[in-house]
């Protein structure tokens, strides 16, 4: 393929990229859309915009975007501020300009909204008069300058309207050096999957997903609008795939690296810990050092995972579903167990059966999380902590009297 033929098409991947990566961090109720309104646009249960996206590409190693004097720049104003006086846009809404390359260190939007409005327009101006003088060189030379002169009106059209360029200016952010496909899967917590060829699929496959569906839209003479709810149903499409969700959780490694845990400073008057200590057992202290670690790192994922502002299609609901389960399968196995009246029991007999029913749910027991992912090794510490949580509500517990002991 030519270099020029290169340029666009990688310039259009771009944006669908661009528009996947937001889909993947926006609101429950929000959606995305594209060249509806411009290249990428947010907009919120009502159908109001809140945020617009120029997304712009570059092929080549020493290409930049959104230099002072670019096209493409002051173009995007224009339409930004023909957006606003027609009431398209509205006053709070975000302007966003993104690029795969490093955005000029002398660019003028780097001072855009980080200086005060009247300073940034005083540099606005001067940049205009200094391009009217370069344009005035340049005239005089056949067939030169008339890029400059279209790029020095478009100027004077921005500043002809201070109202709506002051609205850009106050909203107005960039993001620069933009890597989609690390930045997504980071975003649905599938960065830390350990193949490569695992990521570059999924990553297909979503991209895939908005292109065709965008291509459909279009065909039919309608807009390409991707509302979060129906990325979150691609994504559990996904994710039912069991060869591909190890990423979900990550290792208990990778955050025990991340996550010093001091046993020593653990209060031990939680539930959970007191449940294991009236269990008579050899090597108890070891077992309780486990559960305490499994516990903790346990509520280090599922608050991480819950609480995640950048994309994370897990919920507290997720979780308590788990919990559901987790709990249903520890009476089948606390029934399996327990075979005579609680009374009847001695007090060596009570350690037998909790013995038996921790070591069984703790060992043994595998179950899927929605119904498609299955524990491993490295990550099990979510399962397990999930049953020393609710013996520490306490919902379940290991001994066959552990409601008249702790409830």
């Amino acid at each position: 393929m030519l270099d020029s033929a290169k340029g666009p098409s990688a310039g259009i991947i771009f944006q669908f990229e661009i528009a996947l990566l937001e889909l993947a961090q926006i609101g429950i109720d929000e959606s995305i859309s594209i060249e509806k309104m411009d290249d990428i646009a947010k907009e919120d249960e009502n159908g109001t915009y809140i945020c617009t996206i120029q997304a712009k590409h570059s092929i080549t190693l020493s290409g930049t975007n959104f230099g002072s004097t670019s096209e493409d720049l002051w173009k995007t104003m224009n339409i930004w501020i023909s957006k606003i006086k027609s009431g398209i846009l509205k006053e709070k809404n975000e302007f966003i300009a993104i690029t795969n390359k490093k955005v000029p260190s002398n660019s003028i939007i780097r001072i855009f909204n980080q200086q005060p409005y009247d300073e940034v327009l005083m540099e606005i101006k001067y940049l205009k008069q200094k391009q009217e003088v370069e344009y005035q060189k340049k005239i005089h030379k056949k067939g030169k300058g008339h890029t400059m002169k279209k790029t020095i009106d478009r100027i004077g059209n921005v500043l002809a309207n201070p109202i709506e360029l002051k609205i850009i200016i106050e909203n107005f952010k960039f993001r620069e050096s933009i890597e989609t496909k690390e930045e997504f899967l980071n975003k649905i917590n599938m960065g830390t999957l350990e193949s490569n060829e695992k990521k570059d699929f999924i990553y297909q496959i979503f991209l895939g997903w908005i292109t065709d569906s965008s291509k459909e839209s279009w065909k039919n003479q309608k807009d390409a609008v991707f509302s979060k709810k129906q990325f979150e149903k691609k994504f559990r499409l996904i994710v039912s795939d069991h060869t591909l969700v190890e990423g979900i959780f990550r290792t208990k490694k990778q955050i025990q690296t991340n996550n010093f845990i001091n046993i020593g400073e653990v209060n031990r008057n939680q539930l959970f810990i007191k449940q294991l200590q009236e269990i008579e057992r050899p090597f108890n202290d070891e077992i309780i050092k486990d559960a305490i670690i499994d516990f903790i790192l346990a509520d280090i994922e599922i608050a991480y995972l819950i609480t995640n502002k950048n994309g994370t299609f897990l919920t507290k609901y997720d979780f308590k579903d788990f919990e559901d389960r987790c709990e249903d399968k520890w009476n089948n196995i606390k029934k399996k167990h327990i075979r005579k009246n609680i009374e009847a029991h001695s007090n060596e007999e009570l350690s037998i059966v909790a013995c038996n029913i921790y070591d069984e749910i703790m060992q043994d027991v595998i179950l899927e999380f929605q119904d498609s992912e299955k524990f491993n090794d490295s990550n099990r510490y979510i399962q397990n902590g999930t049953f020393l949580r609710l013996s520490n509500s306490p919902k379940i517990g290991w001994r066959p009297d552990w409601e008249k002991l702790y409830k």
